[in-house]
């Protein structure tokens, strides 16, 4: 395992109190490189347990291939016989099995590289599930913002290699983290869209109840970034917009 592509400059960067690479050697931190790493020749089973091998007699192998099915179950990934060449599953049975090969060794932070990177919608989605469900704390360093806002509590923009914000995914916008990224100075969409419902509240205790509701639909639609929305009312069931 590589315990670092670059030297830092300055700082460290340390994993419970250990720097990455001992982090790595003992089992607290995982990770799953953008090119996956994998062996290509060798069976899913070979590939969970490259380099910690319980020997190749036949009940070892059978524990092998009993771990690996019930990891496999686990993160809800059937490539149905485990001798297999993982050269022969989908992309998204690849990256699956790079991430369940990680979670073998119940690691306390997995770090993933772009990880749907070269995936279909579906295969996509079908990581991500996976992460929701892996019980990790999970580092996803993606390009995506959208799926950086679906997975993620916390997000880091960098920008030329630098830190330029730091922001909640239920306190900001994907469109806030594109502007730290570009250089734009940022005032959190979601802030600006509390600031115009709280502006709600106010005009409506001074209005009249058969006046509210223009402005009500008028204020979704800015929240939402709809320009009409329909709905039922009960009391007259008609539709309104």
């Amino acid at each position: 395992m590589r315990d670092r592509a670059l030297t830092p400059d300055a700082g460290a960067v340390t994993v419970y109190g250990q720097d990455p690479g001992s982090a790595v050697r003992s089992g607290d931190m995982a990770v799953v490189w953008q090119d996956l790493a994998l062996c290509d020749n060798l069976s899913v089973t070979a590939n969970l347990f490259l380099g910690r091998e319980l020997g190749w007699a036949f009940l070892a192998r059978r524990r092998m291939q009993a771990e690996v099915g019930a990891m496999l179950d686990r993160v809800g990934l059937a490539v149905g016989d485990l001798r297999r060449r993982v050269g022969d599953l989908s992309g998204g049975e690849r990256q699956a099995v790079a991430i369940a090969r990680a979670l073998m060794a119940r690691p306390r932070v997995l770090v993933l590289d772009e990880p749907t990177s070269a995936l279909g919608v579906n295969e996509t989605s079908r990581v991500e599930r996976l992460l929701r469900a892996s019980g990790v704390a999970v580092l996803l360093v993606s390009h995506r913002v959208d799926q950086v806002f679906a997975l993620a509590d916390r997000v880091v923009a960098l920008r030329h290699g630098r830190l330029v914000g730091d922001v909640s995914t239920v306190e900001a916008h994907a469109d806030d983290v594109l502007a730290l990224m570009s250089g734009m100075n940022v005032d959190s969409v979601a802030r600006r869209h509390l600031a115009r419902l709280s502006s709600l509240v106010d005009q409506l205790a001074e209005v009249e109840p058969s006046a509210s509701l223009p402005m009500i639909v008028s204020a979704m639609s800015t929240v939402f970034g709809q320009q009409q929305l329909w709905f039922i009312s009960p009391a007259r069931s008609r539709v309104a917009s």
